[in-house]
C-alpha cells in the first residue's frame, strides 16, 4: 500500500469520552492538475466525481493560451518527468 495514499482509509468520529460514535471511508472525489507558467500557461484543470461517482465534471481555467481555436487535453498514465518535460506515451483509456 502506498504510504501517502488516503483513499480507503477510515475517519472515525469519537465523542468527548473517546467512544467511537461513527466512521466512514475516505473517497477521492476531486483531483486537479496545476500549471505554473511553463510556456506562459497558468491555471488548473479540475476533475470532480458527480452523480455518486457515475460521472466526472471537468473544469478548465487556463491563461496564456496564445492562439485562438480549440484545444484538447489528454490524460497520461505517467506523471510529469520534470518541470516542462511532459509524458509522450501511455495515454489513459478509461474504457479498457
Amino acid at each position: 500500500m502506498n504510504q501517502h495514499r488516503i483513499e480507503g482509509l477510515s475517519v472515525v468520529i469519537h465523542d468527548n469520552h473517546g467512544a467511537r460514535i461513527t466512521c466512514g471511508n475516505l473517497q477521492i472525489v476531486s483531483a486537479s492538475a496545476t500549471y505554473n507558467g511553463i510556456n506562459g500557461i497558468n491555471g488548473r484543470v479540475q476533475f470532480t466525481k458527480v452523480d455518486g461517482g457515475k460521472s466526472t465534471k471537468i473544469e478548465v481555467s487556463l491563461t496564456g493560451l496564445t492562439t485562438k481555436g480549440n484545444y484538447y487535453l489528454a490524460i497520461h498514465k505517467t506523471g510529469v518527468i520534470a518541470e516542462g518535460r511532459c509524458p509522450t506515451q501511455d495515454l489513459f483509456d478509461p474504457y479498457l
